[in-house]
């Protein structure tokens, strides 16, 4: 009762929106401009980033998307101490009342790292990958 009616304020709703409006805007503007293709969405506590050019309308078309880069992003994310879903098509970031913008900066940081990685890649795609994917 405690959590719902003291800690989960509308304070706190509107802190989070801001915090994860400010990661994905960020994230997307890092990415591109290292030529990283992404589209990604924000609602409240949640971010998630997508590796592709194109929002997929199905789950055919989701499921087509290379999972390299995001194999690749969870690595260097993980290593920069950030812990994100493994292995996934998408990156989903779940917030918490106790995030900060330091945080949300050590994840760009990470991404502004992975940028850098990136350019330097020929192939981004991964089947090897891929095959031990589960989405």
């Amino acid at each position: 009762r405690a959590v719902l009616t003291e800690i989960m304020t509308e304070d706190v709703y509107a802190q989070a929106n801001e915090l994860g409006a400010y990661i994905l805007k960020n994230a997307l503007s890092t990415l591109h401009s290292y030529g990283q293709s992404a589209y990604g969405f924000q609602a409240g506590f949640k971010v998630c980033v997508v590796f592709s050019d194109k929002p997929a309308k199905n789950y055919r078309e989701f499921l087509n998307i290379s999972t390299g880069v995001s194999h690749l992003h969870f690595l260097k994310q993980f290593n920069g101490g950030i812990f994100l879903p493994p292995w996934g098509k998408s990156e989903s970031l779940t917030l918490s009342v106790a995030h900060t913008k330091a945080d949300a900066d050590i994840y760009i940081q990470n991404l502004v790292e992975f940028g850098e990685v990136l350019q330097s890649m020929g192939e981004r795609a991964s089947k090897v990958f891929a095959a031990g994917s589960y989405n």
